[in-house]
């Protein structure tokens, strides 16, 4: 829109122009924030420890190994 035609609007609905366009922002800020959540837990460093920990083999465990008793 171009100063002009703002300037020639009435009050009333200049205001709620301003609101409307106050709504569309805010939501798309909360969208754009959950987005941002969305990518940070998915790209923590604690999300991506437990990744490769879920991905990596199972180490073999270890023989007991007795020993003889000596009389």
């Amino acid at each position: 829109m171009s100063y002009d035609t703002i300037m020639n609007l009435e009050y009333y609905i200049f205001e709620n122009l301003l609101e409307r366009y106050s709504k569309i922002l805010e939501e798309r800020k909360k969208a754009e924030d959950e987005e941002m959540k969305k990518q940070e837990d998915k790209y923590s460093p604690e999300t991506m420890m437990k990744q490769q920990q879920r991905n990596m083999p199972a180490m073999p465990k270890m023989p007991t190994v007795t020993m003889p008793k000596i009389k």
